[in-house]
Order: structure tokens, then C-alpha cells, then sequence
């Protein structure tokens, strides 16, 4: 889960700031969380541009690189 999660944050352009990834067990299918710091280590601001059309896209295609499945 953490390789998927920080696969993610790579396609997403989320880079060279602090995180974590929360790995949740209270459903009934395993899921993370990603908490991260919009203001990187240089100080400048992570984009958030269109995150949920990249999101979107990014998700799709990993959902299909790995099998993944949507929770119901």
C-alpha cells in the first residue's frame, strides 16, 4: 500500500515535502490516507492545480495497473 501511495504522490507532483500515509483497517476493504504539506522543503507551495482532473486520471489508471477496486 505505501509503494501505491507513494506512486501516487509521485503522478501527482507531490514531491520534496512531508507527509504521512495513514493505513486504515475500520472497513471492510484496507485503504490510506495521504496527509501532506502543501509548502515543500524549498518553501514554495505545491500546486493543487486541477488536482481532482489529474486525481481523476491518476487513479483511473492506477485502478487498472494494479486490479484495484472502489469500496463500497
Amino acid at each position: 500500500m505505501v509503494k501505491l501511495a507513494l506512486e501516487y504522490m509521485d503522478k501527482m507532483g507531490i514531491k520534496n515535502t512531508q507527509f504521512i500515509i495513514a493505513r486504515h483497517l475500520d472497513k471492510e476493504h484496507p485503504h490510506c490516507h495521504i496527509v501532506y504539506n502543501r509548502i515543500d522543503n524549498d518553501g514554495k507551495c505545491v500546486s493543487d492545480s486541477f488536482e481532482y482532473f489529474r486525481n481523476n486520471a491518476i487513479r483511473e489508471e492506477m485502478k487498472k495497473k494494479y486490479g484495484l477496486t472502489f469500496g463500497e
